[in-house]
Formats: structure tokens, sequence, C-alpha cells
């Protein structure tokens, strides 16, 4: 009775589709949580006041333009449009939707893992583990970084149509798996890395291994079609950014940027093997000189884990699979390492790791099946099926712990901080967040913390003077505003926001040079033209104040308090 019952587990496991639905079980548990959370950070600018997301039919302008993102991600913005036809803005079902692509995405990993070595067991470790990895905690807890997801999900469907088309020959599946791949393309640029990836597993599995100018040749062929579609993608988004103008400040050098990577490729690799302390936010800068702990020390690691890596994979009865995963971990992160396309001192995040990481959990569970036992055959050594259980529990305990910060704005801000400490940004983004929330003592104490350390800083200057707007301090605010407005003059509001400041102290030519200001850099904008009216009203320029406000309602019909005034000003006129 006892040996029957200790039996159990392994034959339940061996019943066919009880291992998929295990993982996509524990999966979608491991991140039940989420679907308590809101929108926070990005979700406010690209869902929550994105107008271009509520309707369909700004979706074919996607297709040649930046529009809806302000990147050339078509598809993903198809993904956003479907999501506020559906839910609206009701954040859970957002989250629901997320959660779904990852539960998908999990299974699509153990079929693509199956696919490669013909053993379930190996499937069920590389895709539980692929389901609960921390590093994924990003992708799936911020609805934002949907993108990533769809393109994971496009790229493994894409793969497994190619492995049928080399299993069967048959030319409808080659199509399917090239279409996938141009989908992929157009939810996220970093797909471009698909052709070199199936060039590299061609040449791996090719059946000519003796013949190497037929290998290269038949790996060419194979892979012929994604480069023309690469290609062709590259023309369009080529095309659809020609007006975008890189706004970056501080662009690196290409010394800069090779001096850089292998402090990112260590911060890859431990987030990889140990994702216990996760940020959207971290400290790594630019390696301008080749210095022992930013560059020699991770380089020389770096090189130390290849050759091993590659010794090691030489040993495995699916050496080609581990070389293929190899390959695909170092591939997907190729696109990450141009850091020219990201945001300085901003180019390190988890989110990045999803797609690599399909290559790290079958390395990972190539290695466990290494181990003496197994999950499906009773009597024999239990330690590979328990360090499988210590990995997955170790997974999930970090993901539920991980989580946690990403449930909203102030969260996420306190949890930056701790890494980045000093960041202005930071701080002044935890202060807007704690503003929204009316706890405006403890946000104007971060402003004037950030103004302490950088006077010059903008954002703070404008968000502080903003606040005590809000709070009645309208000499503070004014002080704020207008130190706001020397050191950029360029945001319109600062200066309606100044003019309000001053009419509330009877500073009314003051007030009107700053209202006519905010409206000539932004004419159309909401309440501008009601604001001036009130104060050119109060100035006792009553003919300009009704022009005023008929301008406004011209421009926003449904301002009700420009239609009284406007209704006052002409009765008392009569």
């Amino acid at each position: 009775m006892r040996n029957s019952e200790l039996a159990a587990p392994p034959q339940f496991l061996a019943k066919p589709g009880v291992m998929e639905v295990l993982l996509c079980a524990i999966t979608a548990f491991t991140y039940l949580g989420t679907l308590s959370f809101g929108f926070i950070y990005d979700d406010n600018v690209t869902i929550v006041r994105n107008a271009a997301i509520q309707s369909f039919r700004s979706v074919p302008q996607a297709f040649h333009s930046t529009a809806i993102l302000h990147l050339y991600r078509p598809l993903t913005a198809f993904w956003m449009c479907a999501n506020y036809a559906l839910f609206g803005l009701k954040p859970a079902w957002w989250h629901l939707a997320t959660l779904a692509l990852h539960v998908l995405i999990t299974y699509l990993v153990f079929v693509v893992t199956y696919e490669l070595v013909r053993d379930r067991s190996t499937a069920f470790i590389a895709g539980l583990l692929f389901g609960v990895h921390p590093a994924h905690v990003e992708n799936v807890a911020w609805v934002s970084a949907a993108n990533d997801l769809l393109m994971s999900a496009l790229l493994l469907g894409s793969f497994l149509a190619f492995l049928s088309y080399r299993k069967e020959e048959r030319n409808g599946a080659l199509g399917l798996s090239v279409a996938l791949f141009a989908s992929a393309l157009l939810t996220k640029e970093t797909a471009v890395v698909f052709p070199v990836l199936i060039l590299v597993f061609s040449w791996l599995f090719a059946a000519e291994r003796s013949e190497t100018w037929r290998r290269a040749a038949r790996s060419i062929q194979a892979s012929a079609a994604f480069f023309g579609v690469l290609l062709v993608y590259l023309m369009a988004r080529s095309f659809a950014m020609r007006n975008v103008v890189n706004g970056q400040a501080a662009v690196p050098s290409w010394k800069t940027m090779v001096l850089t990577w292998p402090s990112i490729l260590w911060f890859d690799v431990c987030h990889l093997v140990l994702p216990i302390r996760l940020s959207e936010f971290y400290a790594l800068r630019y390696v301008a000189d080749p210095g022992l702990r930013t560059f020699v020390f991770p380089a020389a690691l770096l090189i130390a884990i290849g050759v091993g890596g590659v010794l090691w994979t030489r040993r495995l009865k699916y050496a080609a699979v581990a070389q293929f995963a190899g390959a695909w971990i170092l591939l997907a992160l190729v696109p990450v390492l141009y850091l020219r396309g990201l945001t300085p001192d901003d180019f390190v995040h988890d989110r990045f790791l999803y797609l690599p990481s399909v290559g790290f959990v079958i390395l990972i569970a190539l290695a466990i099946r290494q181990l003496p036992g197994s999950l499906t055959e009773p009597g024999k050594s239990v330690m590979q099926p328990a360090v499988f259980v210590l990995l997955a529990l170790a997974g999930m305990v970090g993901t539920f712990s991980n989580q946690l910060p990403w449930a909203s704005d102030v969260l996420l801000y306190e949890n930056g901080l701790k890494f980045v400490p000093e960041s202005s940004n930071l701080k002044d983004n935890l202060a807007n967040a704690l503003a929204a929330r009316g706890r405006s003592a403890e946000a104007i104490r971060l402003y004037q913390e950030v103004l302490e350390r950088d006077p010059r800083f903008w954002r703070s200057n404008y968000n502080l003077g903003h606040e005590f707007l809000k709070a009645g301090k309208n000499q503070e605010a004014e002080e704020y505003l207008t130190r706001a407005v020397q050191i950029d003059g360029t945001d319109s509001d600062q200066y309606i926001f100044l003019a309000m400041a001053q009419w509330r102290q009877n500073k009314l030519a003051d007030a009107t040079q700053n209202g006519e200001r905010a409206i000539a850099r932004s004419p159309q904008s909401s309440g501008f033209h009601y604001i001036l009216g009130m104060i050119l009203d109060a100035s006792g320029h009553r003919d300009r104040a009704i022009s005023e406000f008929k301008q406004e309602l011209a421009n926003h019909p449904e301002n009700t308090p420009a239609r009284d005034q406007l209704g006052k000003l002409q009765l008392s006129t009569n």
C-alpha cells in the first residue's frame, strides 16, 4: 500500500495532458494577485490618457506611422485597441488578458522543448520553470509590457510551424511560420534576430553534418524567406519612422557601447540565474573606460561561463539542443545591446529577459535531467524531482514577492529608490504618485529634496509649483512656476498655472501676459481661453473676456463654466 501511494504522483504525471494542465494552472495561480493591480507607470500614457486606442479607426495608420504608441508596433497597437474595446479602462481585465498570454507562452515553451527532445519530463521542467521565473514579473504585472509577450508567443508559434515544415516539408507550414514571424516583427522590433536563429538551428540540425558547404547552403535556403520578410519590415519601419527625431541628449559612442556590454550581459546572467531583488529601475550606467569592476571582471566571468558552457554541452545527450538553447539566449539579447535605441542610463530591464529565458530554461531542464531519478518513474533516486521542485518553489516565492511593488505607482517608485536612491526622476515620480493620492505634504517634501540637490530640475519646479497652487499657496506657486519657466519655457501648462497663481494675487497684468503665452503655445488646450477670459474680466476688459469665452466654447463646447460666464457677461452688457 505504501509503495503504491509513493508511486501514485509519478504515474499521475505520466498521464496524457496532466503535465500541460498542471504547469498552466501553477503559472496562473502564481500571478493571480496581479488581477487586483491597477494601471501604473507608463500605463497612464499608453492606455489611460491615450485617446488613440479608443477606436480601431486609428489602427490602419499604425502600419505606416508611429501612431498610437509613438513606436512602429502596429499589432501591439491593435492589441491595445482590442483590450480597450473589450474592457474599457477596467484594469483587472487587462491584467487577465496579459496573464492569459503568459500562460499560453508557458504552454508553448513546453511544446517547443518537447519537439526538440521528445521527452515530456524535460518539457515539463522547462515549461514550469519558465512560467514561474521571477524575472518575468515585469512583463506580466505591467500591462504596457505586453509587447514582449505578444512577440514571444508569435515567435514560438513560428518556430513550431518551422519544425513542422522540416518534419513533413509542407509549404503551408513554412508559410504559416513566415507569417507568424512577420506578425512578431509588428509587435516589437527585437524579433529581428529570429531569421538568424532559424539559420543557426538549420546548421546545428542539418542532415549533412560532414559536408560544411552543403550544411551552409541548406541553412541559408531554410532561412531565406525569413530574411526576405525582415528586409521588407526594415524598409516599412524606416518609412514609418521617417519623421521621428531622436530626442535623447546623450547618445553613446560605439566605444562606450562596447565597453558597457559586459556589465549588461553580466546583469542579465545574474537576473536569469538568481532573480532575488528585482526592480523596474537599476543604477547601471555607461562604461566610458575599461575599469576592473565595470569591464574586466564581468568580461572575464562571461568568458569563463561561455567556455564552461561549450564544454558542458558537448557531453550532453542532446548536445545540439543545448547549443541551440545557448544561441537562443545570446541572439535574443543582441538587440538590447544597441544602446542608442534605449533611454540613456535606463538600458537594463528584466522584461528584456523574457524571450532569452526560453533558451535558459531549456538548458536548466537538460541539466536537471542529467541528475539521478525521474519525475515519472517511481523507485529511482529522488534527486532529480527534488531539485526541480525546489527550483519551482523558489521561483513561485520569488515571483510572489517581486510582483508586490507593481501593485501601485507608490510601491513601484519606493522600491525603485532602494536601487537608485539619488534618482531625481524617481523621487519626482514618487512625489507625483503621492500627490495623486492626496498625500500632499509628503509630495512637497520629496519635490523639495530633489530641488535641494538640483535646483534646476525642471519637473520638480513645475510639479511643486502646481502642488502649491492646488493648496492655495499662490505666492509659493508663483515662485516655483516662474523658475520652471526660466529653466525651460516650452511647456504651455506652466504658463497657465503661473497665470492662475498671479490672478489670485491680483497681479492681473502679469497673469494676462502668461495666459496669452500659454495660448500661444497651445491654443486648443482645454480651459486656457476660459482662464484668460476670467483674468480679463477681473481686469475690466469685458469685450476681450467675451471673445475668450467664445473661443473656449468653440474649441470645447462642453465647458459649462465658460458658457455660464459668457451668459453673465452678455446679460450685464445688454
